[in-house]
């Protein structure tokens, strides 16, 4: 009798210990699929704040449209600004909540960049920076987009796109370990859209959407199935002549209207001092103009 005690009490011993090891390994097993699922719901909230697109439409070697898409969790006023940058007049769209971070710059001869990724101040500031570079010396060269991309992969991920004159244009994107960096020159009647992954990136023939170029780019960032919280689309159309460059720009809300996802909210717009409500940006395919303006160029 006492020995069939003690065989049960050894039963009921071990047996607890391996139900308590059984539940502990059940736990943290539990406990690593959670921080696996955090780190993937980090990565979503990460990637949702910085997709946004860059388009250029070539419609020749003098003319050309720059879209930017702003996509993000959070509002910006957007600043679009007029001045003298590297011995050129330019337009610079750009922002300053959460960091100073320029979205694009159209500057005098049809010069065109825009970039994009996460509110990392000092890359975005060296993206500009060396963009400003290639324009001062008049071509786009592989090496200097070396280092547009090097920046890029720093950032862990986002794009950076350059258009000089006469359609040599560059584009350096990278996500996660894929990464794109090609040098080239657009053809009449082309586009690239450039958003913040590689694997989304586009080239083509705007006649796709429209014979009209600027209403063909803002369709191609509208498209851009990339973006979750799609904002505003700011377009820039570009004709660049012997004494001038001008342009017509034009706001319009994206919200996922062209890809069916409704997701995002427009931001207010401050054009060369004036200010346009976020409520009088019509979704697009519509836009709104902002107005026009005339680069001079700038004599020694």
């Amino acid at each position: 009798m006492k020995l069939c005690f003690l065989l049960i009490f050894i039963l009921i011993f071990y047996g607890g210990l391996l139900g308590a090891s059984a539940l502990e390994g059940s736990t943290s097993s539990n406990s690593s699929w959670h921080q696996w699922k955090t780190g993937s719901a980090r990565h979503d909230s990460f990637r949702g704040s910085s997709d946004c697109c860059s388009v250029i439409v070539n419609v020749n070697d003098t003319s050309a449209v720059f879209a930017y898409r702003r996509d993000s969790t959070y509002a910006a006023t957007l600043n679009i600004q007029r001045n003298v940058w590297y011995g050129r007049e330019i337009l610079r769209e750009y922002k300053t909540t959460n960091g100073y971070f320029f979205h694009t710059v159209i500057a005098e001869g049809g010069w065109m960049m825009g970039a994009g990724g996460p509110d990392i101040v000092w890359i975005n500031r060296a993206l500009e920076r060396l963009g400003g570079e290639m324009m001062a010396k008049g071509r786009v060269t592989s090496c200097d987009m070396g280092r547009a991309h090097s920046l890029v992969r720093r950032a862990g991920m986002g794009h950076f796109v350059i258009r000089g004159s006469g359609g040599q244009t560059s584009v350096a994107i990278y996500r996660r370990g894929y990464s794109r960096l090609s040098t080239f020159r657009m053809k009449p009647g082309e586009f690239v859209s450039v958003p913040n992954s590689p694997g989304y990136y586009r080239r083509g023939y705007y006649s796709r959407w429209s014979t009209d170029p600027a209403r063909a780019a803002v369709y191609a960032a509208g498209t851009d199935s990339w973006g979750v919280n799609r904002r505003n689309i700011l377009t820039y159309e570009v004709h660049a002549g012997e004494n001038s460059t001008s342009m017509k720009v034009y706001a319009g809300f994206d919200g996922g209207r062209l890809i069916g996802r409704y997701r995002g909210r427009p931001d207010n717009v401050v054009f060369l001092g004036k200010f346009i409500g976020a409520s009088a940006i019509p979704r697009i395919p519509s836009m709104k103009l902002l107005g026009s303006v005339s680069l001079a160029v700038k004599t020694l």
